[in-house]
C-alpha cells in the first residue's frame, strides 16, 4: 500500500478482483453506515444562481458542538482544514502521535514543516518541542482509543506549543470532548469531520473550532467561498433529524457486538483492539493483511490493510462497521 493511501476505493478494488462495484462489501471505509433522514428534496430547494449562504450551517453545527457561532470555521471536508491550519500556524516543527490520519503529515509536509513522529502507544506526552505544532487524534485511528489528553493540554502549554486534536469519530463515543477547553488555552484548535458521522463523505464539509480570535485570523486567509449551496442545503437537514443520534448509537452498538463478535472466534485474528469508533482494529495471526485482503476478495469484501500507518506493520487490519447483513457475510470469510 502506498504511503497515503486510504481506505474506500472500491472502483480499484472491484477492477482488480473483476468485482461488480454493486456487489462490493466495503469495510475499509470509517463512514457512518446510519444516514440521516432527509425528509425534503433538498436539490429542488435550492437555487443555484444565489451565492450560499452559510449562517444557517454556522449556527446548527456550533449548536451541535456546544460551542460558540464564532469559534467556528466552514470548510470541504477536515483535510481542507486540516491544510489550512498548517498553512495558518507559523511553527516549523510538527510533532504527530502516531498511528493516526495520514493527512496530517501530508499536509505538514507539503508546507515545508519539519515532522517527528511519538509513537501514542506509548502514551508519553513531555516529548514535544517547545513552540512547535503537537497533533493528537482522539479518539485515535485506526485503533479507536480515547485518550484523556489534560496532560498533554498542560505541556503544550507550557511550552507554547499550538496543539491539534482531531475528533472526527468522537460523535460514535460518549466521551467528553476537548472544545471546551477552547476558553481555557488560546492556542487549542479541534478539528472535526462532518461527513464521516453524518455518512456524507461526498457531502463535503468539515469544521475548526477554536478561540473566535484565532477563527477571525484564520478566516480572513480563506476564500470567501468554499462551500456549494447544495452540501449546505444537505447539511442542514441532516441535522433537524432529531432521531439520528439514538439510531447512530443503537445501530452502530449492536454492529459493533456483532463485529467483536467475528474477530474473537476468526482463526486468522491474534487480537482486536478496544475501540470508541466506528471500527475496530485487529492483529492478525497466520496471515499477513495482504493475504487475508486476497481471501475476504473472494467473498467481494474489502477491508483496509494498516501496514501504512506509523508503528504498524502487515500483520494488522481495521475493519469498519457496517449494517449486520454484511458483517455475517465477513463472518463467513473468516471462518472458511
Amino acid at each position: 500500500m502506498r504511503r497515503f493511501e486510504h481506505g474506500g476505493d472500491i472502483a480499484s478494488f472491484a477492477e482488480k478482483y473483476s468485482l461488480r462495484l454493486e456487489d462490493v462489501i466495503d469495510l475499509s471505509s470509517n463512514i457512518n453506515f446510519v444516514k440521516p433522514h432527509i425528509e425534503a428534496n433538498f436539490a429542488d430547494s435550492v437555487e443555484p444562481s444565489l451565492y450560499p449562504d452559510y449562517g444557517k450551517l454556522r449556527r446548527a453545527l456550533a449548536s451541535f458542538y456546544g460551542s460558540d457561532e464564532e469559534s467556528l470555521e466552514l470548510y470541504t471536508g477536515a483535510g481542507s482544514a486540516i491544510f489550512s491550519l498548517m498553512r495558518f500556524l507559523p511553527q516549523r516543527d510538527v510533532y504527530l502521535y502516531a498511528p493516526l490520519y495520514l493527512e496530517y503529515e501530508r499536509a505538514a509536509l507539503a508546507c515545508s514543516k519539519r515532522v517527528f513522529k511519538i509513537d501514542r502507544r506509548e502514551c508519553s506526552y513531555d516529548e514535544p518541542g517547545p513552540s512547535s505544532i503537537v497533533v493528537f487524534v482522539n479518539p485515535s485511528t485506526p485503533d479507536g482509543a480515547y485518550h484523556d489528553l489534560s496532560k498533554l493540554l498542560r505541556i503544550c502549554r507550557e511550552r507554547g506549543c499550538s496543539l491539534v486534536i482531531d475528533e472526527s469519530f468522537l460523535e460514535f463515543s460518549a466521551k467528553e470532548s476537548s472544545i471546551e477547553r477552547i476558553a481555557e488555552y488560546e492556542n487549542l484548535y479541534i478539528v472535526r469531520s462532518v461527513g464521516k458521522y453524518f455518512s456524507a463523505a461526498g457531502v463535503r464539509i468539515g469544521a475548526l473550532l477554536s478561540s473566535a480570535r484565532n477563527i477571525r485570523k484564520i478566516s480572513a486567509t480563506e476564500p470567501l467561498w468554499k462551500i456549494s449551496t447544495y452540501d449546505c442545503r444537505y447539511m442542514n437537514l441532516a441535522l433537524e433529524d432529531k432521531s439520528f443520534a439514538r439510531r447512530s448509537q443503537e445501530g452502530n452498538g449492536e454492529a459493533k457486538k456483532i463485529l467483536e463478535d467475528i474477530l474473537r472466534s476468526s482463526p486468522y485474528v491474534k487480537e482486536f483492539y478496544p475501540s470508541e469508533a466506528n471500527f475496530v482494529l485487529a492483529r492478525l495471526d497466520g496471515v499477513d493483511a495482504p493475504t487475508l485482503s486476497r481471501r475476504l476478495a473472494q467473498y467481494a469484501i474489502m477491508a483496509r490493510e494498516c501496514s501504512n500507518f506509523d508503528f504498524l506493520d502487515r500483520s494488522y487490519m481495521r475493519f469498519a462497521l457496517k449494517e449486520p447483513r454484511k458483517l455475517y457475510r465477513l463472518g463467513e470469510a473468516m471462518d472458511a
